[in-house]
């Protein structure tokens, strides 16, 4: 039996990429917004969402 569990969700051992792009996506397509490259969504990776889609299609909050 294991005494400890380890949890790294912070993308050092795991590949979170596609998680993270595809709710992102989904974010995107409830504002209307459509992504077709999935690499242009990099710049989500570590600010918040609501941040992030501020900055990046100059919406309001």
């Amino acid at each position: 039996m294991y005494e400890v569990i380890l949890l790294a969700l912070d993308g050092t051992l795991p590949d979170l990429r596609m998680g993270i792009t595809n709710a992102v996506r989904f974010a995107l397509a409830h504002l209307g917004i459509t992504i077709h490259d999935p690499d242009s969504l990099t710049a989500f990776f570590g600010p918040r969402l609501l941040e992030s889609c501020a900055r990046s299609y100059r919406l309001d909050s």
